[in-house]
């Protein structure tokens, strides 16, 4: 998609823009409660672009406050970071204990899953790109120091020059393209992080496991999994991966197995036949013949049999 304008105060009603306002604020971002400063008249102009898994939104507002507390975030969790360039005015945000200031060119770290109020005074504006958690390579754990030591990543001005150019009025058309720049964008806010992790701070093994797991769970169907590729993700080598899977006496590549097959066995349950090529290619198997033997091996039964098993149960509830 190219940019969109998905709010102008200018389009409503004088009478009705604070109503129109916070709908929409609530709208484009999370469950949250949204309040103004006292003004003469409340504008907004809210855009919103997609760049695959990556969402960027940039927002010129009279002066507000966004507050997001643990009720919010229990009704939505959202396993998202939104890193903001400050565009114009001064930014604030509370978070995690702590208060800070953000002027023209700083970038505000906010993670969406722990309650936070951020906003500014007086006419203001800012651009975010928007990046699942886990493909910024940090846990929620870590998150405070490294929020903490951002201005001195030497890739700072870097992101947040990347975030504002996202805002164009022309983004790429091309799906493909556009998935492209999106990765791009999480590789630079994972690179972001990684540059100010210090090397003596380890995460905890339960919380790197922890990391894995959900990273595993969310890239099943994509047939590149791989220990690699999870590695890459959570800034550590492969080496480090599988001697932390051994110290936690834990078969990575078999669990991997063991989870797919686990998806590969509900499908086959809920679409009532086998899995199709491009389904177990999918889920990393070779062809259905390599499927069905590493299928019979963990559960005693064909994937024909299972099949069927289910079915007779679907008839039997009918």
């Amino acid at each position: 998609m190219t940019m969109v304008v998905v709010f102008d105060t200018a389009d409503v009603v004088p009478a009705e823009r604070m109503d129109a306002t916070i709908a929409e604020f609530q709208l484009q971002s999370f469950p949250a409660r949204v309040t103004f400063d006292p003004c003469d008249d409340i504008t907004a102009v809210m855009e919103l672009w997609r760049y695959g898994a990556v969402s960027v939104f940039r927002a010129r507002t009279t002066g507000h406050r966004l507050s997001r507390t643990s009720t919010h975030i229990r009704r939505g969790p959202t396993a998202t970071l939104a890193i903001a360039v400050q565009e114009k005015g001064v930014g604030h945000l509370e978070q995690h204990g702590g208060e800070e200031s953000f002027r023209p060119g700083d970038l505000m770290v906010v993670d969406l899953d722990a309650p936070y109020v951020a906003g500014w005074d007086g006419a203001g504006a800012a651009r975010s790109i928007r990046v699942p958690i886990q493909d910024a390579g940090v846990h929620p754990d870590e998150l405070p120091e490294l929020v903490r030591r951002i201005r001195a990543s030497p890739l700072h001005g870097i992101v947040a020059r990347h975030i504002w150019e996202l805002c164009v009025p022309d983004s790429p058309a091309d799906r493909r393209t556009r998935g492209l720049v999106g990765e791009a964008g999480s590789a630079l806010v994972h690179g972001l992080f990684a540059t100010v992790r210090d090397p003596a701070d380890q995460i905890r093994s339960d919380a790197l496991m922890a990391m894995v797991a959900d990273f595993v769970r969310r890239h099943l169907t994509d047939p590149g999994l791989s220990a690699g590729m999870i590695a890459d993700n959570l800034g550590v080598s492969v080496t480090e991966l599988r001697q932390l899977a051994t110290s936690e006496q834990f078969d990575l590549d078999r669990w991997m197995l063991a989870e797919r097959l686990r998806l590969a066995r509900c499908v086959i349950a809920r679409q009532g036949c086998q899995l199709r090529a491009d389904q177990s290619r999918s889920l990393g198997f070779a062809d259905r013949a390599h499927f069905a033997e590493e299928f019979s091996a963990a559960y005693g039964l064909s994937p024909q049999e299972w099949q069927q098993i289910t079915a007779d149960r679907r008839g039997a509830d009918g």
